[in-house]
């Protein structure tokens, strides 16, 4: 974490939706938590599934090794705040709050675009 700034980015990945289209999401945002967080990346989760439940999204976040935390948002008031118009959507924060980087859809095998969102973020 840079000493500067006490608050250290973050991707919120998020929402989070039953089904496929989360799968390759999930693979890539995990390596990415592994890769980052000794750099001071905080990735969040977000599950948007108004049916689901806590043991649901644990069940979810285990079945597919998830180690980063997934917050349960049903109402779908960071979705809003950030103007997502589908699932998944993913967003980098910069230590300041600023969006720095966002992609509607899921991250593509191969795509290096989150990761030099990531390592100017923390440069």
């Amino acid at each position: 974490m840079h000493r500067d700034h006490p608050k250290p980015p973050a991707v919120e990945a998020g929402p989070v939706p039953r089904g496929a289209e989360i799968l390759p999401a999930a693979g890539a945002l995990q390596i990415s938590h592994e890769r980052y967080r000794d750099r001071g990346l905080e990735l969040i989760g977000v599950s948007v599934d108004s049916d689901g439940t806590d043991d649901a999204v644990r069940s979810f976040m285990k079945d597919f090794e998830m180690t980063f935390p997934v917050w349960r948002d049903p109402e779908e008031r960071i979705s809003t705040r950030f103007l997502a118009v589908g699932v998944p959507a993913t967003f980098l924060i910069d230590r300041d709050g600023i969006l720095r980087w966002r992609k509607t859809g899921p991250i593509a095998p191969g795509d290096t675009s989150l990761t030099a969102a990531i390592e100017r973020a923390l440069d």
